[in-house]
């Protein structure tokens, strides 16, 4: 494991600073941003068309021309149900309410632009972005009915940026994840 990590960090320096950036080193990239989950209830619907929308804020830092890493918080509402202890016939009232649930992760994006083009596109962005991370439900109470209290959450998606404003712009990601398959929203660019 020690040998791993030492490789890792090892790669992760060896590209920091070998292709040194002269035009985005110290910019600041803050997605504010929506992604849809799929239903985290804990009732099943009775269709695929019920999900949760979730927001989220995701910050990121250039290494170099082409790669930048980050993390990002957000949050949703779920639907849950709290089921009573079954201890003979008889009516069951169930307790229905919306709780809180967390997205958590980390995040890293490699621009293809700069790996092909020698000049800066400063008002379209290409790129490939990845995620990794969890989705934290508060509140909850385990059942059988229940998700757990903790979901891991990944995702691999392909991304496009737009800035038709010096500072800020638009981005739509779509991609392959457990859960969310695409995601939207505002960057900002400091």
């Amino acid at each position: 494991m020690r040998k791993k990590t030492i490789l890792i960090f090892s790669f992760l320096a060896f590209f920091s600073f070998a292709y040194p950036s002269n035009f985005c080193m110290d910019r600041l990239t803050i997605k504010i941003g929506y992604q849809h989950y799929p239903w985290m209830g804990d009732n099943t619907p009775f269709s695929n068309e019920y999900f949760t929308p979730a927001g989220y804020v995701e910050a990121n830092y250039p290494l170099n021309n082409f790669w930048e890493i980050g993390a990002n918080l957000g949050g949703s509402l779920y639907e849950r149900i709290d089921y009573p202890p079954v201890t003979g016939p008889g009516i069951y009232v169930l307790d229905v309410a919306l709780k809180p649930m967390i997205t958590y992760g980390i995040n890293s994006k490699l621009k293809l632009f700069p790996l092909i083009f020698k000049r800066n596109f400063s008002f379209l962005d290409l790129y490939i972005a990845s995620k990794l991370g969890g989705i934290y439900f508060v509140d909850r109470i385990e059942s059988k009915h229940a998700r757990k209290l903790s979901q891991f959450d990944y995702g691999v998606y392909g991304g496009i940026a737009v800035y038709p404003f010096k500072k800020w712009g638009f981005y739509y990601e779509c991609g392959f994840s457990n859960y969310a398959k695409w995601r939207a929203g505002i960057s900002l660019r400091f």
